[in-house]
């Protein structure tokens, strides 16, 4: 087997790895946005699910990492290369082929996306749990008789006060 076609096979490999990685980040993407919106709703049961099914697409996620490792060490070892990151390996399979088609770059780009999304959704997420926790707490205190007050200092910042009542 010559060179080339051996770059041109791990090429493959890693493209149909990179559409794997894609389909997973999807389907993670919509469970997170399932997630923000069964938070809206209230609905804990259902959003145990849901995070029972993030984790395990997550764990799918590493099983291709590791896949993603593999081939880094294979071309490392075969051609003499020190690639560390995915970027590296995105170039150095890039700079390697023949005319044609770049389906990598495309998988990268729309992966990159996805993940970005997923970064947003989760912000979304946090943002609305942490009201959620303050709410909750700020009920707690006034259950037990405790009073919020906004307080001044000389220079003109807030704090808070608590009054046991």
């Amino acid at each position: 087997m010559n060179s080339q076609a051996s770059i041109q096979d791990l090429y493959f490999k890693t493209t149909d790895l990179w559409q794997q990685f894609c389909d997973l980040h999807t389907q993670l993407f919509d469970l997170t946005c399932e997630e923000y919106s069964l938070l809206l709703k209230s609905e804990i049961d259902e959003l145990e699910v849901t995070l029972e099914n993030k984790v395990a697409i997550i764990e799918q996620v590493s099983l291709c990492e590791e896949q993603r490792q593999a081939i880094i060490e294979e071309i490392n070892a075969r051609y003499g290369q020190n690639i560390t990151h995915a970027s590296e390996l995105l170039n150095f399979l890039s700079q390697n082929l023949s005319e044609g088609e770049d389906y990598l770059a495309r998988f990268n780009l729309y992966l990159i996306d996805v993940i970005e999304k997923i970064q947003a959704q989760n912000k979304k997420n946090q943002l609305f749990i942490n009201k959620a926790i303050r709410s909750l707490s700020t009920m707690r205190r006034e259950i037990t008789g405790e009073k919020d007050y906004q307080t001044y200092n000389s220079s003109g910042q807030t704090g808070q006060a608590r009054v046991q009542g």
